[in-house]
C-alpha cells in the first residue's frame, strides 16, 4: 500500500508538469505523516511545463554576416522572466527554459546579456553552434548571477579584428547579501581565439563543475586563458542591473572544478592560469599548455594579496611548454605567502631548462615582491622534469614545505624547512631535513630550520620557531611557538608556553606560562592561565590550577595551589607558599617573600629572619641560635634582674605585629609588653629565667 501511494503520488506530480499546472505542496503538511499532526512550515515546491526558446524566432539570422547580439538578448530577456521565482523560501524542480540555437555560425558585435538567471533552472544546448565574438573590448557573453544552469558545447571565437576583452564571464553580479552564483554546470565549453583580458573570467561561482572545457588565448599580455578571481582583483564588471561588484572584495569562492579542462596560452607574457583567492577549487586530471610567443610565460599563477588566501586547492595539471615555461606555479601578491593545502600532480613536468616548478613573483609584476613562500599541508607528486636544469625551487632557501612530496630524487631540492613525508621513491618521515628523531604533525609545526632532535610538535605552530633544541614536547596550537634553542620544555594546550624561551618549563593548560620574554627554567604551571605573566628570569615557580599566580612576572620559588590563587597582589614576590581556593589568599604586598598563607590564614610573613638582640638583660644573657623576629628562646643573665629587652632585627614589624611569651617556670609579677620594634620583660626576679616568645605580624 505504500509503495502504491508513492506511484499515485508521483503520476500525480508528472502530469501536473507536463500540464502546466503549478502543484503547491502546502506549508506544514509532510508526504508520509499520518499523525495528523501539524508539522513544521516547509519550502513551497513549484513546477511548470518546460519552455522551449529558438533563437531564431527572436530575429537570428545566424549567417556569420548578420549581428544576432539583439535576438540573443531578445531571448534572454524572455527567459528570465519563465526563470524568475517569486515568494520566499520558493524552490523549483527540474528546469524552467531551454534555450534552442542553430548549428550556424551567430555574429554578435555586443555582449549577449545572459545575467541574472536565478532559482527555476536554464538549459543551452550549443551543439554545432559557433559565436563570432566582435565586441570590441567588452565581454561575449555576461553570465554573471546564474544559478541551477546547464550549457552544454558552447563555441565562442574572439574575434582578431573588433577583438573582445572576455569570452565568458560568470560569477557574482554584486556585492549585496544574498546574490549569489552556483550550482552551474558547463560541458564541453570552447571558448578559442583572441581576447585582450582572458577567454575565461570567474567571479567567485561557487559549485560550479566545468568538463571538458578548452580556454584558449592567442592575445599578449592578457590575464590568462583563464581566470578564477575570488576577489574581483581584475575589477570585472556585469552589464546586469545591480552592479558594480567592488574590486578586492571576497564573499566565498570555493567547491568549483574543471575536470579534463584545457589551457592554453599562445601569446607572450600571459599565462595560461591566474587563480586568486580561491577555496577548495578542484583542476583535475587537466593540461596547461604554454605555446608560441616568444617565451616569458607562467603556467599557473596563484595570487595571493595577504588578507584573502587560496585554500586547499586541488591541481592535478600537466605542464607542457613551447619555447618556454618560466615555472609551473608562480606565486604572486604578497611579500610572505603561505599556501595552505595545495595538491599538484604531474607525470612528466616540462619546465624549461633554467627555469623552476615553483617560482616568487620577486619581481612585483602581480603586486607585492615575494620574498617567501610557506607550503603548508602539501601533497606534490611529480614524476621527472622532461628538461635538464630546471629546479623544483626558484630559490630553495626562501620556501618552507610540510606534508607530502614524492618525486624522482633527482629533482629534488631540500628548503630551508620541510617535515613530513618525504618519498625519493623511498618514503621517510622527517621533522627536519636530517632530524628524523623530530617529529612535526600538522600546518606549520616545527618549520625552522631544526638542528636539534628528540623534539616533538603536534598542531599547528607547535614549536614553529625551534632552531636547535633538545627533548622539547609541544602540544597544541602555537604551543612553544618561541622558544628557538631551549631544551627540555614541555607544554600542552592552546598557546601553552607560546611565548616562553627558557629551558626545563613545564606547562599544562590554556595559556599556560604563555607571557612573552620568560627566559627563566624549571617553572611549572599546570591549569589555564597559570604563570600566563611570568616574564625575565621568572624562575622555579610552581602554580596549580586554573589562573593560579597569574601576574607574577618576576618572582621565583613560589609555590601557589588552587584556582585564582595569588591573582590579586603577588608580582615580585619569591619564596612564598599560598593554598587555598580563591583570590583571597594571597601574599600581604606585591613583593612579599617567604610567607606561608593557607586559606587565608598568614602563618610566616616577611619579617627580618636575623636574631634579635638582647639588651638590659642581666649578665651574659643568651639567645638560641635559631631565635628570629617570630620566635626564639631567651635566657635571663645573672644578677639582681627585673626586666628584659628584645628588640627585634632589622626595622622590626612595619604595620602590626603580636606577640606572646611564656615563662619556663614561675616567677613574681611576670609581664611582658611590645612594640613593632621592641619586645620587653619583667619580673619580681628573673635572674636566670628562660622565657619562649611568638610573635606574628608584618
Amino acid at each position: 500500500m505504500k509503495y502504491f501511494s508513492y506511484l499515485i503520488i508521483s503520476l500525480l506530480f508528472s502530469y501536473a508538469l507536463y500540464a502546466q499546472v503549478t502543484p503547491v505542496i502546502p506549508s506544514g503538511t509532510v508526504m508520509g505523516n499520518t499523525s495528523g499532526a501539524a508539522a513544521a512550515p516547509k519550502p513551497v515546491i513549484t513546477g511548470t511545463a518546460l519552455a522551449v526558446f529558438d533563437i531564431s524566432t527572436y530575429g537570428a539570422k545566424c549567417d556569420g554576416v548578420t549581428d544576432d547580439a539583439a535576438a540573443f538578448n531578445s531571448a534572454f530577456t524572455a527567459i528570465r522572466a519563465v526563470t524568475a521565482l517569486s515568494g520566499s523560501g520558493a524552490q523549483y524542480l527540474g528546469q524552467a527554459a531551454h534555450l534552442v540555437t542553430p548549428a550556424r555560425v551567430c555574429l554578435i558585435k555586443s555582449t549577449i546579456n545572459a545575467t541574472v538567471l536565478y532559482g527555476a533552472g536554464f538549459t543551452w544546448d550549443g551543439e554545432g553552434t559557433l559565436i563570432l565574438c566582435q565586441t570590441n573590448g567588452t565581454p561575449c557573453v555576461d553570465a554573471t548571477g546564474v544559478e541551477n544552469v546547464t550549457i552544454r558545447n558552447l563555441n565562442i571565437y574572439g574575434s582578431a579584428t573588433l577583438t573582445p576583452n572576455i569570452g565568458l564571464a560568470i560569477g557574482r553580479y554584486t556585492s549585496t547579501s544574498g546574490n549569489l552564483a552556483g550550482n552551474n554546470v558547463f560541458d564541453a565549453p570552447k571558448v578559442i581565439g583572441y581576447f585582450t583580458s582572458t577567454p575565461f573570467f570567474d567571479n567567485q561561482a561557487e559549485t560550479t563543475h566545468i568538463n571538458s572545457g578548452w580556454f584558449l588565448t592567442m592575445s599578449n599580455n592578457n590575464w590568462a586563458a583563464a581566470v578564477f578571481d575570488g576577489e574581483n582583483h581584475f575589477n570585472f564588471q556585469t552589464i546586469a542591473a545591480g552592479g558594480p561588484y567592488p574590486q578586492n572584495t571576497a564573499q566565498g569562492f570555493a567547491e568549483s572544478t574543471c575536470t579534463d579542462c584545457v589551457f592554453m596560452t599562445f601569446g607572450t607574457a600571459s599565462p595560461a592560469v591566474w587563480i586568486g583567492g580561491a577555496w577548495r577549487l578542484r583542476l583535475a586530471n587537466s593540461y596547461v599548455g604554454v605555446w608560441g610567443g616568444t617565451g616569458g610565460n607562467d603556467g599557473v599563477i596563484l595570487y595571493t594579496p595577504g588578507s584573502i588566501s587560496n585554500l586547499l586547492l586541488d591541481a592535478d595539471l600537466h605542464f607542457e611548454l613551447n619555447p618556454s615555461l618560466n615555472s609551473a606555479f608562480r606565486f604572486a601578491g604578497a611579500a610572505a605567502i603561505t599556501q595552505f593545502g595545495l595538491h599538484v600532480r604531474d607525470h612528466s613536468p616540462q619546465v624549461a631548462a633554467g627555469s623552476s616548478f615553483f617560482a616568487r613573483d620577486t619581481a612585483g609584476t602581480y603586486g607585492t615582491a615575494v620574498s617567501t613562500v610557506a607550503i603548508n599541508d602539501a601533497n606534490i607528486e611529480l614524476g621527472g622534469f622532461v628538461n635538464g636544469g630546471a629546479t623544483l625551487f626558484d630559490n630553495a632557501a626562501q620556501f618552507t614545505v610540510n606534508g607530502l612530496v614524492n618525486m624522482q630524487p633527482g629533482n629534488w631540492t631540500a628548503p630551508a624547512s620541510f617535515s613530513g613525508n618525504l618519498c625519493l621513491p623511498v618514503c621517510q618521515s622527517y621533522a627536519q631535513p636530517g632530524n628524523t628523531s623530530n617529529i612535526a604533525i600538522g600546518p606549520s609545526t616545527m618549520q625552522a630550520a631544526v638542528t636539534g632532535s628528540s623534539n616533538l610538535a603536534i598542531m599547528p605552530g607547535a614549536l614553529s620557531a625551534l632552531t636547535g633544541g633538545l627533548q622539547n614536547v609541544a602540544i597544541g596550537t602555537n604551543s612553544l611557538g618561541a622558544i628557538t634553542s631551549g631544551t627540555g620544555n614541555t607544554a600542552i594546550g592552546f598557546l601553552a608556553g607560546a611565548a616562553e624561551t627558557g629551558s626545563y618549563n613545564t606547562a599544562y593548560g590554556w595559556q599556560a606560562l604563555s607571557a612573552t620574554g620568560l627566559t627563566g627554567a624549571t617553572n611549572v604551571a599546570l591549569g589555564g592561565n597559570a604563570l600566563e605573566a611570568c616574564t625575565g628570569v621568572c624562575a622555579s615557580n610552581v602554580a596549580v590550577g586554573s589562573n593560579a599566580s597569574n601576574i607574577l612576572t618576576t618572582g621565583a620559588n613560589n609555590l601557589v595551589l588552587g584556582n585564582s590563587v595569588g591573582t590579586s597582589t603577588l608580582t615580585t614576590g619569591s619564596n612564598n607558599i599560598l593554598l587555598g581556593n580563591s583570590n583571597a589568599v594571597d601574599t600581604v604586598t606585591s613583593s612579599s617573600s617567604n610567607e606561608v598563607n593557607i586559606a587565608g590564614l598568614l602563618f610566616y610573613n616577611n619579617a627580618a629572619l636575623g636574631a634579635p638582640a638582647v639588651s638590659a638583660c642581666g649578665t651574659s644573657p643568651a639567645i638560641d641560635a635559631r631565635a628570629n623576629n617570630r620566635s626564639g628562646t631567651v635566657t635571663v643573665g645573672s644578677g639582681a634582674v627585673a626586666s628584659c629587652t628584645i628588640t627585634f632585627a632589622g626595622s622590626g614589624y612595619g604595620t602590626w605585629n603580636h606577640c606572646r611569651v611564656t615563662p619556663h617556670s614561675t616567677v613574681a609579677a611576670f609581664a611582658y609588653s611590645y612594640t613593632k620594634t621592641v619586645l620587653t620583660v619583667t619580673a619580681t626576679s628573673a635572674t636566670s629565667l628562660i622565657i619562649d616568645y611568638d610573635c606574628d605580624g608584618y
